[in-house]
């Protein structure tokens, strides 16, 4: 990682925006849950919002926990689950 991306380090994921006028999305499936390692990539969650969509890890981590159920609509730039860095 970076200095950079340490500075900025935000421990969400978010319900991000698929397309310019997406304004919210259903969380199909998560495909990882608490105490996953993932990396930066890594699909996380499968989304729904006119059309199917993957959400991926922003950096490498461990998912602390998941904070949406599945089938449940929101809003985008809801946090869905938390992160922590994977210390080196």
């Amino acid at each position: 990682m970076t200095e950079n991306e340490e500075e900025e380090f935000d421990p969400y994921i978010y319900m991000e925006e698929m397309y310019p006028t997406m304004e919210t999305g259903k969380v199909e499936k998560y495909l990882v849950g608490p105490g996953d390692t993932v990396k930066k990539g890594q699909p996380v969650a499968e989304l729904v919002a006119e059309g199917y969509w993957t959400l991926t890890a922003p950096l490498d981590g461990v998912i602390e926990e998941v904070y949406i159920d599945e089938e449940e609509y929101v809003e985008v730039g809801t946090p869905l689950m938390e992160f922590k860095l994977i210390e080196k």
